[in-house]
């Protein structure tokens, strides 16, 4: 089954509010091809400040906080219905990021009952709803189920 970009961000808009994070907003998903890809969200950092941060005087968390862009630029392989995302580049408000601080990021949002200390970037992951492979061509992908 052939996916275009527009219909993975329209799923996003319409569809996927239930399986996106709390304080996550606005994402889009570029299909740049040869399986790099590009996501786009804005997060919101005043929870995860508040969590985070120790007191101290030049505690990073206790510096950083509102509504700001994110952007994460990588390659996804998958094969026999796994896959594996490969960072290639962050920014957050439009400053490289290096990978320790995106992945805080990742595991904030991505806690949940299953896995409450979140998810890493670089771990293989399961595909979802039997997909066995997803071959990321320019502005579409093919699902192979």
């Amino acid at each position: 089954m052939n996916v275009s970009e527009n219909e993975v961000n329209s799923w996003f808009a319409y569809r996927g509010r239930d399986v996106i994070p709390k304080g996550v907003t606005q994402p889009k998903l570029t299909i740049i091809g040869n399986g790099r890809v590009m996501g786009v969200a804005t997060i919101d950092l005043d929870s995860m400040s508040r969590e985070r941060a120790s007191g101290k005087t030049l505690d990073m968390w206790s510096l950083v906080g509102g509504q700001v862009p994110i952007s994460v630029t990588g390659v996804l392989q998958t094969k026999g219905g796994r896959g594996q995302f490969d960072l290639q580049g962050a920014s957050l408000g439009g400053i490289p990021v290096p990978k320790a601080l995106l992945q805080e990021l990742v595991s904030y949002y991505s806690r949940s009952a299953d896995h409450p200390a979140g998810v890493r970037i670089d771990t293989p992951f399961e595909l979802p709803a039997k997909i066995q492979q997803i071959e990321v061509g320019e502005g579409q992908a093919v699902v192979v189920q």
